[in-house]
């Protein structure tokens, strides 16, 4: 059974964080049932949120994910849902990570260690489903 941590931020971000988390999970990677997810909610000064592996990069199961307190309702939930999306990428070994010789990203199997965040087509991902969730999970 997949597991959810919460801490920080208010009663209310974090009941709706869980409410979030379980959703995408179903959606996302619904045969997956050995994750371990910890979600942080905090103050960040350079992001609205962040996501990342614990321990191996092979076959990642438990992750970190980080996400700015203080924004608006639906910011934070598509924040949270975008850094899902992240988790979905790295569990199903979509999005590597590789730090011998050189730390580069890889993309199903392509090296995209010198593409712009912008083009990164793991965010173009991230950006396009967590609409879709978000609209899922409200509609």
């Amino acid at each position: 059974m997949n597991s959810v941590y919460i801490t920080g931020g208010k009663s209310v971000e974090r009941d709706r964080a869980f409410a979030l988390t379980v959703f995408a999970l179903k959606e996302l990677l619904p045969r997956y049932r050995t994750l371990n997810i910890n979600i942080k909610i905090k103050k960040l000064d350079d992001a609205f949120g962040f996501c990342e592996w614990e321990e191996t990069n092979l076959n990642p199961r438990e992750f970190n994910i980080e996400i700015a307190r203080g924004m608006s309702e639906e910011d934070f939930d598509k924040t949270l849902l975008h850094e899902l999306v992240h988790v979905k990428q790295y569990a199903k070994g979509e999005l590597k990570e590789r730090y011998s010789p050189k730390h580069t990203q890889l993309w199903k199997g392509k090296d995209h260690g010198t593409t712009e965040y912008d083009d990164q087509p793991w965010e173009k991902e991230a950006h396009k489903l967590e609409d879709k969730l978000y609209n899922k999970f409200y509609g």
